[in-house]
């Protein structure tokens, strides 16, 4: 099973008092996972993410490749924790738009500051066991504004 994250980019604001906000994927940007018909699979990756403002709203957009042949009897768990470690989650089965809200913290614009957010794709093993064998990909877009 193996996920690709896609960043959308923000732009710049036209003028110094316009908010903004970005978002990097740290390490890379897929995520990979092999299941040997046995347990649940989580897959996680590390984020930075920063406003002006201090507050964003993070836009998951998962097209549903994950949910293999029969959607609406798979679900899987999007987590996500902000740069206070806030936790969220938000439990999908089918082609979704999440959209969870995170702060950042002073200085994060730079990534200088360490990890500052994370994302986590948790499959249980039910999901896992309903699905016909066989290589699951799936696009996730993430994408960042301001609050």
């Amino acid at each position: 099973m193996t996920l690709l994250l896609a960043s959308v980019a923000i732009a710049m604001p036209a003028s110094a008092d316009e908010a903004s906000a970005s978002l990097k994927i740290l390490s890379g940007a897929s995520m990979a996972a092999d299941w040997y018909g046995d347990g649940a699979v989580t897959m996680r990756k590390q984020l930075c993410v920063a406003s002006s403002t201090g507050r964003y709203s993070l836009d998951v957009t998962m097209p549903g490749a994950l949910f293999g042949k029969t959607p609406g009897d798979s679900a899987i768990e999007v987590r996500f924790a902000d740069a206070a470690g806030f936790a969220q989650s938000r439990s999908v089965s089918g082609p979704s738009q999440i959209v969870f809200s995170g702060t950042s913290v002073s200085g994060a614009e730079d990534c200088l500051s360490g990890t500052l957010a994370s994302i986590e794709i948790y499959v249980p093993a039910t999901t896992l066991m309903s699905q016909p064998a066989g290589n699951y990909f799936d696009q996730i877009s993430l994408a960042v504004r301001p609050l």
